[in-house]
């Protein structure tokens, strides 16, 4: 759905695999929850949160924080409470270390006056943490590998789960390229959206509602034409047909 306004050796990706792991589980204390089993949660939708943590966002990232903590806020009240959290830069398959940690209240107080408390202190405490993330990522190189922290993502993810991208949706990657430089025009979508699937690099989200909700917002602005920025939601409307995602995003 189109709504407009405001809305890389093995080494090396073992050794930056190992530092944003000392990062994440150093300022990130979050608590490891396994999803839930019984049947009145399985139809909750949980989720996972993006976080584009290249240096092209650095003045976006406040903004960010803004909108994981909505999002944290739903998936709390409206669903499980369980969220994963994946980082992503120059090259996420090897960066990524997702955690997971819930937002939920107590089982014992689901559904009581003291849960939407439980979620609020919930919601507070994880903010705080992707905050902290967010000022020290851990990670300098340069890249925003957006379709491969999804390849992460989509391993923890079901039919009717949310999936947030906290970025300006513009990927920039050694295995796929510079999105904004790359041909955008309907025959060079399907090209790349065939080279995506070569790759490996379009995993089954069938049924799960990706949202962006700030789609080309950067601050300083963005370096590229009117008709190359038009293009990449077009871009992006394609990867969810491929991956069979519903889409929703706020274009700026």
């Amino acid at each position: 759905m189109y709504k407009s306004r405001r809305a890389q050796a093995r080494r090396k990706q073992l050794l930056i695999g190992g530092i944003v792991a000392a990062v994440l589980l150093g300022a990130l204390t979050m608590t490891v929850v396994a999803l839930s089993s019984s049947d009145s949660e399985a139809s909750k939708a949980s989720g996972c949160a993006i976080l584009d943590v290249s240096e092209s966002t650095r003045q976006s990232r406040g903004v960010y924080t803004e909108e994981f903590a909505q999002f944290a806020t739903d998936i709390g009240n409206d669903g499980s409470g369980d969220i994963c959290v994946v980082l992503a830069a120059s090259d996420p398959l090897a960066e990524a270390v997702p955690l997971e940690t819930s937002v939920a209240p107590l089982p014992a107080n689901v559904g009581t006056p003291e849960a939407p408390g439980e979620i609020e202190e919930g919601v507070l405490r994880t903010t705080k943490e992707v905050a902290g993330i967010f000022e020290h990522p851990g990670i300098d190189e340069k890249g925003s590998g957006l379709l491969e922290a999804a390849n992460v993502a989509a391993k923890r993810l079901h039919p009717g789960d949310r999936l947030v991208y906290l970025s300006d949706g513009l990927q920039w990657s050694k295995g796929v390229g510079h999105l904004i430089k790359m041909d955008l025009s309907p025959a060079g979508i399907e090209r790349l959206i065939a080279h995506l699937r070569e790759e490996s690099l379009l995993p089954s989200l069938r049924g799960v509602h990706v949202e962006f909700p700030l789609m080309l917002y950067r601050p300083e602005g963005i370096e590229a034409t009117p008709a190359q920025k038009n293009r990449i939601p077009a871009f992006w409307e394609a990867w969810a047909r491929a991956t069979g995602a519903d889409l929703n995003f706020v274009l700026h």
